[in-house]
C-alpha cells in the first residue's frame, strides 16, 4: 500500500500453560487481522501469502501452535501434530489473545495450504486478499453503521 507504514514485531501469545511465538505485522491503517496458525515455523508459503495481505492493508499474525519443546517432542514421535483437541484449544486461545489486544480476527477463508502448480500460490494469495478485503470491509462498514 502506498503512503502507509508497516510495523512488524515478534510477539508471544500467552495461553494457559503455553507461550506461543509469532510475528505480528501491522500496516497502518489496517482493515482487519488474519491469523496464520502452523505447527512448526512459518513456511515460505505462509510468509508469501501474508505479505500479499499486508500489502493490501490487512494485518497478519503468523504463529506456531506448538512450543519449542513440544516441536522437539513431535519431531521424534509425531504425537502432537494430530492432537486436534490441543491444537484447537491453542487456536481458540490465540483468537482470544488477539481480542484482548483489541484487534479484529478472522479465519483463513478455507484455502488449501499446498500450491505446487506454477502460479497457484500467487493466485491463492490474491484470492485470499480479495476475500478478506471483501468480508472485512463489509463487517467494518456494518459496525460503523
Amino acid at each position: 500500500m502506498s503512503g502507509s507504514t508497516t510495523i512488524q514485531r515478534e510477539v508471544r501469545v500467552a495461553l494457559n500453560g503455553a507461550a506461543l511465538d509469532g510475528v505480528l505485522t501491522l500496516p497502518d491503517p489496517a482493515a482487519g487481522l488474519v491469523l496464520f496458525a502452523h505447527g512448526s515455523g512459518s513456511s515460505r508459503r505462509n510468509r508469501y501469502v501474508a505479505s500479499i495481505l499486508v500489502d493490501a492493508g490487512l494485518a497478519t499474525l503468523l504463529f506456531d501452535l506448538l512450543t519449542a519443546p513440544e516441536e522437539r517432542t513431535d519431531a521424534l514421535d509425531c504425537s502432537l501434530r494430530f492432537d486436534i483437541a490441543l491444537l484447537g484449544r491453542r487456536l481458540i486461545g490465540a483468537i482470544d489473545w488477539v481480542g484482548r489486544q483489541h484487534r479484529r480476527c478472522c479465519g483463513s477463508g478455507g484455502l488449501p495450504h499446498l500450491f505446487e502448480e506454477s502460479g497457484a500460490l500467487e493466485q491463492a494469495a490474491h484470492l485470499a486478499r480479495d476475500w478478506f478485503l471483501c468480508h472485512l470491509a463489509g463487517a467494518r462498514t456494518e459496525a460503523l453503521a
